[in-house]
């Protein structure tokens, strides 16, 4: 008989925990026999706001008499079918992280080009994986409905391959890269969901919270951080919505990081969890070619209201200096930045920024692409 693993994730849902820590309360059941919910607080860091009601959840397989929790008869054998179940999903997990790695590099070469004028840039074919493994580990892939605002990197890819998400939707506005990822969900039967959507619309209402996780690697300018984000807190669940965030800063200019931590705040996210050093990337040397993972969870407090926003959206600049009909449709003219042009002042779509070939140096509003190939008289109007 399969085991229903979708009623822990219900029921851990419900409760306001992972469904990794319900699995950890069964456990400890089993192997202590039984346990004082002081014991329980100390081993597993439960509170007795969320002991309790785990334990009126799990009524059928959990019993309890005031303060002392233990299993039932049916509920040693509920706890060695999920032993046994957890067991078989690590070892396909261990066998299937390798292979998505290798499946994700050999796309590269097929993927349209990232494009600088949308802040693309790949990560590595073991940074998709390792994200896969992160959500595998704290309880928020399996039976999930997991959005991707933006995929770049083909993550959607990566947690098709394992099976186990309920849902997989991308969120993009680069339509080379979602025909791509439909055509190849369409072949493979991956179960890929390929929406057409720029984040300066509104969110669509049939996905309004709609979906359990997001995964983003949002712009790094602050209001097209928050534009990003605020789509994404649409998107999921406002009780148990769970956000992985993939933004990085450099050694020299960590104070970059406090207008991104602000506005996670601001919008009533609280921060789980920040790994550093977690992604990779082909190029991003301003960040040294890495950034970190932010876990972050929805509160009571988690809004999605329009904030003012006066900014950019993408941290791009166009190279040359600005024209008179540049300083006319620019942002500086105190016009927000929903009204900018949708193409963006670089026009060279499908360009490549991103890729082994060249590298990025931002200084201020400049981007000087170095190589060491001689440019064409046409290159030079750009730099």
């Amino acid at each position: 008989m399969k085991f229903d693993y979708g009623r822990v994730v219900l029921i851990s849902d419900r409760v306001g925990i992972s469904p990794r820590r319900t699995e950890k309360f069964l456990k400890y059941l089993k192997d202590q026999g039984e346990g004082h919910s002081l014991d329980i607080q100390r081993a597993l860091g439960l509170p007795t706001s969320v002991i309790n009601p785990l334990g009126d959840y799990l009524s059928r397989v959990v019993q309890h008499d005031g303060d002392s929790y233990g299993l039932s008869g049916d509920g040693m054998t509920y706890v060695d079918e999920l032993t046994s179940f957890r067991s078989e999903r690590d070892r396909h997990m261990a066998e299937t992280i390798p292979k998505i790695a290798a499946e994700v590099e050999q796309l590269e070469a097929s993927m349209p080009k990232s494009k600088r004028r949308l802040d693309q840039v790949r990560a590595t074919s073991e940074s998709v994986a390792k994200r896969v493994q992160f959500l595998y580990d704290r309880g928020y892939l399996e039976d999930r409905s997991i959005m991707l605002m933006g995929d770049n990197d083909a993550t959607s890819v990566g947690l098709a391959l394992t099976g186990y998400p309920k849902r997989l939707t991308v969120f993009d506005i680069d339509g080379d890269l979602l025909k791509f990822l439909a055509t190849l969900s369409e072949n493979r039967q991956l179960g890929i969901e390929c929406k057409r959507y720029d984040v300066r619309n509104v969110f669509p209402h049939d996905g309004m919270h709609k979906y359990d996780v997001v995964v983003t690697d949002p712009p790094y300018a602050p209001d097209g951080f928050d534009m990003f984000i605020q789509r994404c807190i649409q998107g999921i669940s406002a009780e148990h919505g769970t956000l992985a965030i993939s933004y990085g800063f450099s050694d020299r200019s960590r104070e970059r990081a406090l207008p991104i931590q602000e506005i996670l705040t601001d919008r009533g996210l609280v921060i789980e969890e920040i790994v550093p050093l977690f992604n990779r990337y082909f190029a991003a040397q301003v960040i040294g070619c890495q950034s970190g993972m932010y876990l972050c969870k929805t509160t009571p407090k988690t809004t999605d209201e329009d904030m003012a926003r006066e900014g950019e959206l993408y941290t791009y600049r166009h190279p040359h200096k600005k024209s008179r009909r540049d300083h006319k449709n620019s942002f500086s003219n105190n016009r927000n930045f929903r009204n900018q042009d949708r193409r963006g002042f670089n026009d060279r779509d499908g360009e490549d920024f991103t890729d082994r070939k060249r590298t990025e140096l931002i200084d201020r509003d400049r981007i000087v692409l170095t190589d060491k190939a001689r440019r064409t008289p046409s290159d030079k109007k750009w730099f």
